[in-house]
């Protein structure tokens, strides 16, 4: 199997789409792939910053049952939120991840994590 890329450059990213909280409901960016992404796994950012940090980043993945691949360490608390909204939006995420939806489509179709 291979191992999920950790750092991306500001090339790859063109192949992410940055989902704040206000699309969320989670206090962290999540990163989602497209079809052209070289990884096919989330990029929580570690940390509630305002401003995007690409590279501090948790590699999650989309599943059923969502697991911790690689990066930097999320805590407890905000792991089980990042949990919650994939199991939460898994459909939408595995077709945007897919190529099936556009981004636009996949913010569409988001679900926001409520407390």
């Amino acid at each position: 199997m291979n191992r999920p890329k950790i750092d991306i450059d500001g090339d790859e990213l063109f192949f992410y789409v940055g989902l704040d909280s206000s699309t969320t409901g989670i206090p962290m960016i999540v990163w989602a792939p497209d079809s052209l992404a070289i990884d096919p796994h989330l990029r929580v950012q570690v940390g509630h910053w305002r401003k995007s940090r690409p590279n501090d980043t948790c590699l999650v993945s989309i599943a059923d049952n969502p697991r911790r691949l690689g990066g930097k360490e999320l805590s407890d608390a905000d792991f089980d939120l990042v949990r919650r909204f994939v199991r939460l939006n898994k459909e939408a995420l595995s077709a945007h991840r897919a190529g099936d939806i556009s981004s636009g489509q996949l913010v569409q179709r988001l679900k926001r994590l409520t407390e």
